[in-house]
């Protein structure tokens, strides 16, 4: 399974007041945690990682332990807060290594999931980038479709649903679309107007839910210099909002040995704002194999995400994140085929792809928790190369033309399996 940070600067114990074990190291995906058994007497044992200003109140020995963690999240040598959370101490221990003095019932597996939730929901705002995905590489997957003689005018909708399980994940995607077209004879000028929207959920009840609005310009030019080839250009905004809850489970101490353990969430919202360019070669009916038509491809895209600067609410350990950027580069090359049904006026369809993304990784998340400590995240580590590969029907339907597309992928950024149709006419 992919790691969806490394090399980061990030206590997620403390910052959570709720990352103990019991008394041995113990690994998990994102990182290991080594467990001090509970201590005997009083903090007075820690005098010599560093100095501790406890301010008032006591702790009760038989219900504090010390953890410390080795992780990717921590950076060797800095300082690391320790947050009682409801215990009235506070305070910074320097070293090589962190250490937090929290209550010893929080489970390996518990532990673990608290920081995976931590780290779900930051890639949570990628959620944004694969709804455009969906719509580039979705609805407009096959611009010559939406093709109509020159000086007709033409109307469609369109919608993708689907999911997607690559490397756990638990997502759903889909969009809707309406859209308008004229073939000037030189050009095909298309205008589209849609939403988008993506549905993500993490361990401990955590989740992210992004929507938006977008309009896509597009135009579809012959080239002169090779019969059946043309060249579409576009260029696309697209407008969100990503609402996210983050489960972790969080501990109180109530003087002097009640430790009280419950599942708890902090929640957020930030708006997103992305726009893209697109460039496509398509060679229609290249060549052909029976009564099957073939017409290769090749596709660039660039596209550029910002998500605004959000403070989350609730809970026992609210983070501040900054604003980000998100920037992906794909070169797409492929194969779409058309076979006719004999005298039913429907066709078969069938795509396959590769992709190449050219980030390895997503932006780092920055932020901090509130009046406490500053983190610095690698991104998600992207996949990056996958195949696509879709099969359907496209024919006649009343007045204008259907198509129905089920697609899939083998793995990377884009929605594991999902279905495309489509309903266009002229007028």
């Amino acid at each position: 399974m992919n790691q969806p940070f490394k090399n980061s600067t990030y206590l997620v114990a403390c910052l959570l007041g709720a990352l103990s074990l019991n008394a041995h190291s113990s690994a998990c995906e994102y990182g290991e945690v080594t467990v001090i058994p509970t201590i005997s007497n009083t903090l007075d044992s820690l005098s010599g990682l560093g100095s501790i200003p406890l301010g008032s109140g006591g702790l009760s020995s038989d219900v504090i332990q010390i953890v410390q963690v080795t992780s990717p999240y921590l950076l060797p040598g800095g300082d690391a807060p320790i947050s009682l959370v409801g215990g009235g101490s506070s305070g910074l221990l320097g070293g090589d290594s962190a250490f937090a003095v929290l209550p010893p019932s929080l489970t390996s597996s518990e532990a673990c999931n608290n920081i995976g939730s931590l780290a779900a929901t930051s890639t949570a705002l990628s959620g944004s980038v694969r709804s455009v995905n969906t719509m580039v590489n979705g609805a407009h997957s096959r611009p010559l479709s939406r093709q109509v003689d020159i000086g007709e005018k033409t109307m469609w909708l369109a919608g993708d649903w689907g999911e997607n399980r690559h490397h756990g994940r638990d997502d759903s995607i889909g969009m809707a679309e309406i859209g308008v077209g004229y073939n000037y004879g030189w050009a095909q000028i298309n205008l589209s107007y849609g939403k988008t929207w993506t549905n993500q959920s993490f361990q401990l009840s955590s989740y992210a839910d992004s929507d938006g609005d977008y309009l896509m310009l597009e135009s579809i030019v012959p080239l002169s210099f090779y019969k059946g080839a043309f060249l579409t250009i576009g260029s696309y905004g697209h407008w969100g909002e990503v609402d996210m809850r983050r489960g972790y489970i969080g501990q109180t101490i109530i003087l002097p040995a009640t430790v009280v353990e419950t599942l708890t969430a902090s929640t957020s919202n930030a708006d997103t704002r992305t726009w893209g360019l697109r460039a496509r070669l398509d060679i229609e009916d290249a060549y052909s194999y029976g009564n099957t038509s073939f017409s290769p491809y090749i596709d660039a895209s660039y596209t550029e995400t910002k998500v605004d600067g959000y403070t989350e609410d609730g809970g026992l350990g609210p983070m501040t994140f900054d604003s980000r950027r998100e920037e992906v580069s794909e070169l797409r090359v492929g194969l779409n085929s058309m076979t006719p049904i004999h005298n039913s006026g429907l066709s078969w369809i069938g795509n396959i792809e590769g992709v190449y993304r050219f980030e390895g990784k997503a932006s780092a998340v920055t932020g901090g928790v509130v009046g406490i400590y500053e983190f610095d995240l690698d991104g998600q580590q992207y996949d990056d190369a996958w195949l696509k590969a879709g099969i359907g029907i496209e024919g006649q339907l009343a007045d204008g033309k259907a198509s129905l597309m089920l697609n899939g992928t083998t793995e990377g950024e884009a929605m594991s399996t999902w279905i495309a149709a489509s309903y266009q006419f002229e007028f």
